[in-house]
């Protein structure tokens, strides 16, 4: 199986905030926890290939031609590249990385 993995030295930083917390003048966040992670996991399209019209038909009705291009994929920070191998294989909660 492959997933697509970016690593990185950065810290990782999540943010719990409510929406309306953010500014629309300035996009400032305010009041917003910050949580430094070893790994976030995100959707992400990443095609390779030329755009085909998909129709709802050939999918079902609830699967969108955006939906299909999505992979998930992960951004690691370097130091925690071992751990996060080692959980990812022996972690079945992870799911589907399609």
């Amino acid at each position: 199986m492959y997933v697509p993995v970016i690593v990185t030295t950065a810290e990782l930083k999540v943010a719990e905030f409510g929406p309306e917390t953010v500014s629309l003048q300035d996009g400032e966040l305010k009041d917003a926890k910050m949580h430094s992670v070893p790994w976030v996991r995100l959707r992400k399209q990443l095609g390779t290939s030329e755009f085909v019209a998909w129709t709802p038909d050939m999918f079902g009705d609830t699967t969108t031609p955006d939906e299909l291009a999505e992979r998930t994929m992960f951004v690691v920070n370097a130091a925690n590249l071992l751990n996060f191998l080692t959980i990812t294989v022996e972690d079945p909660t992870l799911g589907t990385f399609a």
